[in-house]
């Protein structure tokens, strides 16, 4: 996957249902997509992806100054796994044994 594909990121924001952000963040919008609760930051990968400190403050930053919002990075590897990183205090208000 190339590092930063925009084309690739409206793809995926089409098949989650959630909204493009213009020129990917890169204007006075941030992210690369939005959905009601979420600023989303995509991510493309062959093996491995590292996130920092640094660049996870950012986007929650980036989330909040954006209307209140919650980061979320997705990450999709090369064989089409997905994964999503959301802050904890959200898997807590999920429930670590959520059950209907």
């Amino acid at each position: 996957f190339p590092s930063h594909d925009n084309k690739l990121e409206k793809k995926e924001a089409k098949r989650d249902g959630v909204t493009p952000v213009r020129n990917s963040g890169r204007g006075k919008m941030k992210g690369d997509a939005r959905s009601e609760r979420f600023l989303i930051d995509y991510k493309f990968n062959a093996l491995s992806f590292t996130l920092s400190l640094k660049n996870w403050i950012k986007l929650t930053k980036d989330a909040w100054m954006g209307g209140q919002k919650m980061p979320l990075i997705c990450i999709k590897f090369h064989d089409g796994t997905k994964v999503g990183i959301i802050p904890w205090d959200l898997v807590e208000e999920i429930g670590l044994d959520a059950r209907d």
